[in-house]
């Protein structure tokens, strides 16, 4: 059985090579620095999917890899006064 993708954001026509992705969440509420994802991943042959779990900082990829950000729990005390 084939995913449907169709309700999902698509970028065709994508070249062979490394991208660096952002990816911004747009909540009813503030979630902080967990607001904000940033990763690298390479284009290689055919399509990639990739589901975004941008709360827990967690990517993965349809081929099986994995990208997990890891945050700092004390982040949100560094702010300057």
């Amino acid at each position: 059985m084939t995913k449907d993708f169709s309700g999902q954001l698509r970028i065709p026509i994508v070249t062979k090579r490394k991208y660096t992705i952002r990816i911004v969440a747009m909540p009813d509420f503030d979630f902080g620095s967990n607001q904000v994802m940033v990763f690298e991943f390479v284009v290689r042959d055919g399509e990639r999917h990739v589901d975004v779990d941008i709360f827990n900082g967690k990517a993965v990829f349809n081929d099986g890899e994995k990208i997990v950000k890891t945050r700092d729990p004390f982040e949100e005390l560094n702010m300057d006064f």
